[in-house]
């Protein structure tokens, strides 16, 4: 593992170097153009035509009449405009958290639209002039997307998690690591390790779901208490009449169980449908 993390510094340093000529006579001349404010206005305006171009993707397929109309919708790719853009904005901002910003929306992008090696450069130079940046929890966030099978997934958040000095970047990078460690049950005791060193040492971490604590405690209970095969808990609740009852008056019976209080793609409620067996 030591030997990754070393060999991700590494990469962060020879892209550094490949480009650093270039920040260097950029970053001068952002200055006398208005300095960061000036950057961070440019960003702003990169991400909003970004954004929009989405929209228009989006609206296009959905007017869309044929398959083949919708084929050809999605086969616009709205990063391939802004993208040199961006980059070059982040040459010329070089140090500052709008420089930060803008490999986000690189790494972010590339992975989704572009080349993933590409994603995989600009995660080096972020974890190597900006691992203290806000805009690193983010991208721990997102890193559990970043595809298991990928060894540098694990490496990087382990990074952040021992290098950064910003407590939001090191817990949540924790919280994605555990997260992403609780699937395969060889890994699953270090990743409820994570979630109860989440719970003790960033209690007061919040991310984009609420703070990481409350969420370790849900995760460490959901391994504890509902897992296939086991006891259901007994819960109380109000029906739609205002009557009171508890999962335990239907023993014996099958329940549909509507999880409305997480957030899935695909259900405008909020979450599946799960048949469970109510408490045995």
């Amino acid at each position: 593992m030591e030997a990754s993390r070393q060999k991700l510094v590494i990469l962060a340093l020879v892209v550094s170097v490949g480009i650093g000529l270039a920040c260097l006579l950029a970053s001068p001349f952002a200055a006398q153009d208005g300095g960061v404010d000036a950057l961070a206005k440019r960003l702003t305006a990169l991400q909003r035509e970004f954004r929009q171009a989405e929209r228009a993707i989006g609206q296009a397929y959905d007017e869309a009449k044929t398959p083949a109309e919708q084929a050809r919708a999605l086969a616009i790719d709205p990063w391939a405009p802004v993208q040199p853009r961006v980059e070059a904005l982040a040459f010329e901002a070089e140090g500052t958290e709008v420089a930060a910003g803008a490999w986000t929306m690189i790494l972010d992008n590339e992975f989704l639209y572009g080349d993933r090696e590409r994603g995989w450069e600009a995660f080096g130079i972020l974890i190597h002039d900006h691992t203290d940046s806000p805009e690193l929890q983010r991208v721990a966030e997102r890193m559990t997307g970043f595809g298991r099978d990928d060894p540098r997934t694990f490496e990087g958040l382990q990074h952040l998690v021992e290098m950064s000095s910003n407590r939001s970047v090191q817990g949540t990078a924790l919280f994605s690591l555990a997260t992403m460690l609780a699937v395969d049950a060889g890994t699953r005791p270090q990743a409820f390790d994570y979630y109860r060193r989440i719970i003790s040492d960033y209690a007061e971490v919040k991310g984009s779901r609420g703070l990481l604590a409350k969420r370790a405690e849900g995760a460490l209970f959901e391994a504890e208490h509902l897992q296939v095969g086991m006891a259901v808990p007994d819960i109380s609740a109000t029906d739609e009449t205002g009557t009171d009852f508890r999962l335990s008056d239907y023993r014996g019976r099958v329940v549909l169980v509507e999880d409305c209080g997480r957030e899935a793609v695909g259900h405008p409620a909020g979450g599946g449908a799960q048949e469970v067996a109510a408490s045995r």
